[in-house]
């Protein structure tokens, strides 16, 4: 079995799939909430995702990182996915590309000391998916502007340097990776004239270019070395291509079914596409992982202190 452990609410790439592919998809895939776990005193066997890592604090993160050594401890054959003691989160995953040379961009929170060296930049969230909270700033006195303006907390905001991606003739190409175990499988290609190519743009479809990029897998090898730096074994990429080199961010908690694709009739094969190898890649996972018995976890520290409610609903409750 697959158990995919996600936040309260983030079990809905699991019920899209469910949707789209029918109920068998619960004899495979389990969804788990952390706000759950408090109720627990064990887990069944498996293999775990660790989804939703983005945006949890250090105090939740050893919490987590304490159950994922439980689970791989307690039968050799249990797999976990995201460990969070390695999985790198968006920051320091760009950090750490930055200073191998494998990103052309930067980035800076809000409440460190270094700037921004180059502009353009954008303002996001650190936490979430929803992507730009600003336009591109132009200037420093742009930037300066901005961040006075804004009303997110400093320090879940980051500052990111503007990759220009666009082809000869102004059209932006937003790639998508999923990363399932040790493998790297294509998802979409988004293409739009606009920058952020946030949800899926038809005002300038190129079916055929992504059903070549399906077939193909271009960048794998270099998805393939950046999944292995980031310790994140489950999840999707998003990037762009700038001279063949790839720009990234990761999501570990990807929608893998979108409503707004399913929503164009020209794109249900590519979807069927994406999807078939990515839902076996779960199916083999599940498997692969043992069935039956239980994993104590009521004894964890931490799991049930004195005031143990409170406690689990500041750590997972968000």
């Amino acid at each position: 079995m697959l158990h995919y452990l996600t936040s309260r609410g983030g079990g809905r790439p699991i019920q899209r799939l469910r949707e789209h592919l029918g109920d068998g998809v619960h004899r495979h895939v389990r969804v788990i909430t952390y706000e759950e776990l408090r109720h627990r005193g064990y887990l069944p066997r498996g293999c775990f995702i660790f989804a939703s890592l983005e945006g949890r604090s250090s105090e939740q993160r050893a919490q987590f990182a304490g159950l994922a050594a439980r689970i791989r401890e307690s039968d050799p054959g249990n797999r976990v996915l995201n460990d969070p003691a390695r999985a790198m989160m968006r920051y320091q995953l760009n950090r750490s590309l930055v200073e191998r040379g494998l990103s052309e961009f930067d980035v800076y929170r809000l409440d460190e000391a270094r700037s921004p060296k180059r502009y353009p930049v954008f303002l996001r969230s650190e936490s979430d998916h929803h992507g730009s909270i600003t336009p591109l700033l132009q200037t420093e006195a742009d930037f300066r502007s901005a961040v006075a303006e804004r009303g997110h907390p400093r320090s879940d905001t980051l500052a990111v340097e503007f990759v220009d991606t666009r082809d000869s003739i102004g059209i932006f190409r937003k790639y998508a990776a999923f990363i399932a175990g040790d493998s790297v499988l294509p998802g979409h290609l988004y293409s739009s004239r606009e920058w952020m190519v946030k949800i899926a743009k038809y005002d300038v479809p190129d079916y055929e270019a992504e059903m070549e990029f399906l077939r193909t897998n271009p960048h794998r090898e270099q998805l393939e070395t950046i999944a292995r730096i980031s310790g994140i074994e489950w999840g999707r990429i998003d990037y762009g291509v700038r001279d063949g080199r790839v720009q990234v961010e990761i999501n570990t908690n990807p929608m893998i079914v979108s409503p707004t694709d399913l929503s164009v009739p020209e794109r249900r094969p590519i979807v069927d596409k994406i999807l078939a190898p990515v839902w076996a890649a779960m199916v083999e996972l599940a498997r692969a992982s043992p069935s039956g018995g239980r994993i104590p976890i009521a004894d964890l520290p931490g799991y049930r202190p004195p005031g143990w409610r409170r406690t689990w609903n500041r750590l997972f409750t968000r």
